[in-house]
């Protein structure tokens, strides 16, 4: 018997081979196996257990589960698909798909391919290369670098992004004569995009030592000088001027060797001194407190208080309390003062404009104007210190002309007298204490008492009281608003709002809206009397047109009840019940009966869903049954706008027979299923079994 086959035979003994032993086929041992020398396998050595090596030395290596190794050289390859630990490895090409822990250095002398990731055993403690022994390249994809947690690079679509945390400063530094350069090679630009800031004391310089150049406007709102007691200096390149567009406002005190042209917006200046020429086409706005010893050719808006000794062809519209001396013929376009002293006559070419009282203390104040235009309402005449009716006797308006017209106060009658005849013109009245008078054609009503004794023949009478006569001989065309109580032997056409007590006559045309109690031998023309709201008891009535009633007859509503009426079904004999009704609707049910139902079983039509079209529905949809699309591999559950939050699920059972994927243009059919610590899925073709390999976070 081989030693193997001892060995097989030991059962649960530990076993110790010194030598070397040789196995042909396979062996299994119940217990340890220790081996002292070298260990020659032609096939596969299979440990349930742990296996540890104090070295190995092989051209090829592979282990299956777990194993540790002191020192490990492999000439070629060294396969790990489980766990091992090896202080020490050296080999040319390591493939890991398992874990290796390396306690001491590992020397690898050609490529080391990772499907997973290289983790420190330890935070914060180990070193990517060194300062002797550096990477030549590293390559990162499109993920981001991080230091101390932090994501430091990344790249974005097109961009690389270098940021920091929040509120933290990214800074970038040199040291010595080093400079720090943003230097965009082609023909993109270096964008600042948040607030630019320079340290106290520090500035912005030209390479050359020549001026710092801005491609666009440059919005501020002050400049100074950069260094103190230092002229600021404004300067337009060769020939070109430095100009202000808007108002041009200095506090301090300016002064001008040379000309200063202002635009139109103006000048506004606390102090100007100017030994050339200042022209303001736009106005000086402000006050003139010194002496002016030129022209003033422009308005002044201000108080001229100093002296002005030169000509002026402007406007003055402050208050001039100086003296303005003309040394040439002066225009004065506009003079705005409140107290202007003129020793000598004062000649005005133009409008002369007074914003306060104008007093002339004179006899006579002559206007030789064509119209005088007066804004106030009140003109008062006789206002003297001590004003009284005798002194305002006579006084008044005089109209001159080939002879005066005049309008005087005679204070004798205490009554305005004119002197021409006073016309009222067409559509006017004369009228006292607001009451109409008289008119061209109309006594006005308000005069109630006269002594007329005739007043000829009169196209129409108004009579608030009551007319008597012995009889009305002719006809009556007018409305009477009174009672009539004689007799009338002509035509009434008029309306009356009283009672007619008399006879009447001859036709009654009109309307009568009290009653008639005498005879009417004439006709009533009842086609427009609408007023007449009882005509007695009538023996008979023959009516040769329509009947038209307002209210009711005997109770009822003509108008209602005759539209009901003419509604019911010729032959109708009887009314028909609830029952009868519901019959008849059944006999015309149906589709396009025209029969429209609100409600179903007191359920609103617009709770159900409908299965013919699209509808959409706003609760929650229990179902008892399965849900199953018309056709296969044709309809979606959501789409790419508007998704599921979460689909809840046992087994996930996916198959795309019929069709093929996009990858290498199969198809297949597999079921996901869960167990208790894994998550697995079946192949339904092959009946393969696979487990999810996930990593836990």
């Amino acid at each position: 018997m081989s030693r193997a086959r001892e060995l097989a035979k030991a059962g649960g003994t530990q076993q110790r081979i010194a030598g070397l032993s040789s196995h042909v086929g396979v062996s299994t041992f119940a217990s340890d196996v220790y081996i002292y020398e070298d260990l020659v396998v032609s096939g596969d050595i299979n440990v349930t257990g742990d296996m540890s090596f104090d070295e190995q030395t092989a051209t090829n290596s592979k282990i299956t589960g777990i194993g540790t190794i002191n020192d490990l050289y492999v000439s070629q390859n060294f396969t790990v698909a489980g766990i091992s630990t090896i202080p020490q490895v050296m080999a040319s090409t390591v493939s890991a798909t398992g874990v290796i822990t390396a306690t001491g250095g590992l020397d690898v002398g050609g490529n080391f391919d990772i499907t997973g990731n290289i983790l420190p055993s330890a935070d914060n403690t180990y070193d990517l290369g060194s300062a002797s022994k550096m990477w030549k390249d590293v390559y990162i994809g499109p993920g981001s670098l991080y230091v101390n947690g932090q994501k430091v690079i990344e790249e974005d679509s097109s961009n690389i992004i270098v940021s920091c945390d929040e509120n933290q400063n990214l800074v970038l530094q040199t040291s010595g004569s080093g400079d720090l350069e943003l230097d965009p090679t082609g023909t993109g630009v270096v964008q600042v995009k948040g607030a630019l800031q320079l340290e106290d004391g520090q500035n912005i310089t030209n390479s050359g030592g020549n001026n710092v150049t801005f491609g666009n406007r440059i919005g501020v709102d002050a400049i100074i000088s950069k260094s103190d007691d230092t002229n600021l200096t404004l300067s337009g390149e060769g020939s070109g001027k430095v100009r202000v567009a808007d108002d041009f406002e200095v506090t301090g005190t300016s002064s001008f060797t040379g000309g200063l042209s202002i635009g139109t917006n103006g000048v506004i200046v606390t102090t100007l001194n100017a030994s050339g020429v200042a022209t303001a086409t736009g106005g000086f706005v402000g006050n003139l407190t010194g002496n002016v010893t030129g022209d003033i050719t422009g308005d002044v808006t201000g108080d001229l208080t100093g002296d002005s000794a030169g000509t002026h062809t402007g406007a003055v519209v402050g208050d001039v309390t100086g003296s303005i001396t003309d040394t040439g013929d002066s225009t004065i376009a506009y003079l705005n003062s409140t107290t202007v002293n003129v020793g000598a006559g004062l000649t005005v070419g133009g409008d002369a404009v007074v914003e306060g009282n104008l007093t002339v203390n004179g006899t006579t104040t002559t206007v030789n104007s064509t119209t005088m235009t007066v804004d106030d309402k009140n003109i008062e005449l006789g206002s003297t210190a001590s004003p009284s009716d005798a002194g305002a006797n006579g006084g008044g308006i005089t109209l001159k002309g080939d002879t005066d017209k005049t309008i005087t106060w005679d204070s004798t009658t205490g009554a305005w007298d004119f002197s021409e005849d006073v016309n009222v013109v067409t559509g006017k009245e004369f009228q006292i204490a607001d009451t109409s008078v008289l008119s061209a054609t109309t006594l006005g009503s308000g005069v109630v008492n006269s002594s007329l004794t005739s007043v000829g023949t009169l196209g129409s009478l108004g009579v608030t009281g009551t007319v008597t006569a012995g009889a009305f001989a002719g006809d009556i065309t007018g409305d009477v608003t009174g009672d009539v109580t004689g007799d009338v032997t002509g035509n009434l056409t008029g309306n009356v709002t009283g009672n007619v007590t008399g006879d009447v006559t001859g036709d009654l045309t009109g309307d009568v809206t009290g009653n008639v109690t005498g005879n009417l031998t004439g006709t009533v023309n009842t086609a427009s009397q609408t007023n007449i709201t009882s005509v007695g008891t009538l023996g008979s009535l023959a009516v040769t047109n329509s009947i038209t009633v307002g209210g009711t007859v005997d109770g009822r509503d003509v108008a209602s009840d005759g539209s009901k009426l003419d509604g019911i079904e010729s032959g109708a004999t009887a009314d028909q019940s609830a029952a009868e009704i519901l019959t008849a609707i059944k006999t015309v049910d149906g589709a396009g009966s025209g029969l429209d139902a609100d409600t179903l079983d007191g359920v609103s039509s617009g709770s159900f869903l409908r299965s013919d079209t699209a509808d959409t529905m706003t609760g929650n949809l229990t179902m008892t049954g399965n849900i199953t699309p018309s056709a296969n591999d044709t309809y979606n559950c959501g789409s790419s706008a508007n998704r599921w939050a979460n689909v809840y699920s046992n087994d996930l059972d996916l198959s795309n027979e019929g069709s093929a994927n996009e990858v290498d243009g199969t198809w297949g059919s597999y079921l996901i299923q869960e167990g208790e610590s894994d998550l697995f899925i079946i192949n339904r073709r092959s009946g393969k079994k696979f487990r999810f390999v996930v990593e836990e976070v």
